[in-house]
Order: C-alpha cells, then structure tokens, then sequence
C-alpha cells in the first residue's frame, strides 16, 4: 500500500497538490462496516507536513 496525502484542498483558490509518504504497514483492524484500519509509515512523514496537520490544518 502506498499512501498519497495533502492537508487542504485548495490554497489561494488553487488545488493542492498530493505529498507521496510512502510505502506503510497494517499495524491493525477491527469491524466490517465501516472498517478501521491503522497504518505505520515506514518512513517518517515530512516534519511542515506533520506540523500543518497537527494543528489542525492550514
């Protein structure tokens, strides 16, 4: 599995663009309907991309 993310859809009334993290690994899941599923990047995600999230987005 690879994993593609951005921390808003649009900035300045522009698309914004995706951020390839990288290949992750299940850590778990549990139900069906929905499912939930956790995930580990196997490497560490962009240390502006972590900040802008953190607090919620930009």
């Amino acid at each position: 599995m690879l994993v593609f993310a951005r921390g808003q859809k649009k900035r300045n009334n522009v698309t914004v663009l995706f951020t390839y993290l990288g290949p992750v690994d299940m850590v778990s899941y549990e139900s069906e309907r929905p499912i939930k599923m956790v995930w580990r990047l196997r490497y560490p995600m962009p240390v502006e991309m972590f900040e802008d999230n953190r607090r919620g987005g930009g």
